[in-house]
């Protein structure tokens, strides 16, 4: 401490030393101060600043597996979707939960169920990299959540998680091979764009693992073929990488792609910006695409196709509501993009 301040807590420590006959320290100095001379405090709490750490960290840790807890989970995950909003790019979270747990703590004990809880947890950050985050979400539920990760590539993390539950092994032998864990996977933006859809969309797959047999991993949406397109006619504009725009209008969009005529032809796999003006909206939306068919109408027609590489989570948002507004102007087609 400098300037008066320091020098007046200094000079109360003295007068606190010559009263007491002992010596004090300049902590006990310091609250002392600003109690009863500054009275800035009104009922101070002392503690070690290691132990208040600690507490601090336990209220987001779940005290029987050591992993996150629901609480940490809510408060990370917005975070996350915030980041991805603000920065672009895409995260995943799978949700698992352990197959038949009642019929487990029934038959083995619920000594064998905290046993085996703390296990799974164990396993489960074990086998999540570096920069994943696992959490147990209540009861027999777990969810480990996997920045900068499509749903495809979490799908190698998550199968070796269930393989590792599968072959957990325990010091009582009757209790191996038993425990198995279904797992459901979502990721952000392109299966939902909220905190609340998402974990329902990574809920639903789980379901469905369950439903299907257990002991297995759903990515959500894969149960689909692929996003309905709606014949819409939405205006739109292409920009090619140093050349000049051109104007469209779509033939059909979905909410990974879309097909447009325009004048001239495009090479397949380019790679091209482009946005659309929904009606009633203010201002276009903006995405990258590329180009996945070229078909030649006539001499000077081109009916292109393109699938969604990267969009805004806003405007992904913004597409996806206009189209589940619509009513279809002609089949539902269910051909990937």
């Amino acid at each position: 401490m400098k300037g008066a301040l320091g020098g007046a807590v200094v000079e109360h420590r003295r007068a606190m030393e010559e009263s007491l006959g002992t010596s004090v320290d300049v902590s006990v100095a310091l609250v002392s101060y600003f109690v009863h001379v500054n009275r800035q405090l009104h009922q101070p709490k002392v503690i070690e600043l290691k132990i208040f750490e600690e507490t601090r960290a336990s209220a987001y840790k779940d005290e029987l597996t050591g992993l996150h807890n629901f609480r940490f989970f809510q408060g990370y995950l917005g975070w996350e979707v915030k980041r991805c909003e603000r920065h672009g790019g895409s995260f995943a979270i799978a949700m698992g939960d352990l197959d038949n747990f009642k019929d487990f703590n029934d038959r083995f004990g619920h000594e064998a169920g905290n046993e085996a809880l703390r296990e799974v947890g164990r396993v489960i950050a074990e086998c999540g990299r570096a920069e994943d985050v696992a959490i147990r979400y209540g009861g027999e539920e777990f969810v480990l959540l996997m920045p900068a990760t499509t749903k495809e590539d979490a799908r190698i993390v998550i199968e070796r998680v269930r393989q590792a539950v599968n072959d957990l092994e325990f010091p009582d032998a009757e209790l191996n091979r038993v425990l198995t864990i279904s797992l459901g996977i979502a990721d952000f933006p392109a299966a939902a764009v909220s905190v609340e859809d998402l974990i329902r969309c990574a809920d639903r797959a789980m379901y469905i693992a369950k439903a299907r047999g257990k002991n297995q991993v759903q990515l959500y949406g894969a149960n689909r073929r692929a996003h309905p397109r709606l014949y819409i006619d939405v205006a739109g504009e292409l920009r090619l990488f140093k050349e000049e725009s051109l104007s469209f209008s779509t033939v059909d969009v979905s909410e990974r792609g879309l097909r447009f005529v325009v004048p001239q032809s495009l090479a397949l796999d380019a790679v091209v910006e482009f946005s659309l003006s929904l009606p009633e909206h203010d201002g276009p939306i903006s995405a990258y695409g590329r180009v996945i068919r070229v078909d030649e109408i006539s001499d000077d027609l081109y009916e292109i196709a393109v699938t969604i590489l990267k969009i805004d989570p806003r405007d992904f948002e913004r597409l996806t509501k206009y189209l589940r507004t619509q009513t279809p102007e002609g089949p539902n087609e269910f051909e990937p993009f």
